[in-house]
């Protein structure tokens, strides 16, 4: 329990400083006008640990007041179908994500990736897709 509690001070670190980077954005967006994007975290594992789960979360809660979010349920569901239908066991990764992220045009993809057994994250932002 100790190893875990001084594993998730970085990242709640991280946290803090993403969560004050965001609030300093005043971007001049009516609600109308609002860029879509989807928050995706990238892990080895199919099921996301608790600190995972916090951390998009949290990313989610600063990105809602700069970006529209309502195609997130509906990502989430097509990435799931295309797991579930590709025999590639490397679907849930970078590629897999990528492909889904291809049918959600004018749509920004954030992607909070925390390696395992690492005191880091990185998170991308890869910019909206065009048809």
């Amino acid at each position: 329990m100790i190893n875990s509690k001084y594993s998730i001070s970085p990242m709640l670190f991280s946290t803090v400083c993403l969560c004050v980077f965001f609030s300093q954005i005043q971007l001049a967006w009516s609600q109308q006008t609002m860029p879509k994007a989807v928050v995706m975290g990238l892990n080895s594992s199919s099921t996301p640990e608790v600190s995972e789960q916090i951390l998009l979360q949290k990313l989610r809660d600063k990105l809602v007041n700069n970006f529209d979010l309502s195609s997130q349920s509906a990502f989430e569901k097509s990435l799931g179908e295309k797991s579930k239908s590709d025999s590639d066991p490397e679907c849930i990764q970078l590629k897999c994500v990528l492909e889904v992220h291809a049918d959600f045009p004018q749509t920004h993809l954030f992607i909070l990736n925390i390696p395992k057994n690492e005191k880091r994250l990185t998170l991308v932002m890869i910019g909206e897709r065009h048809k």
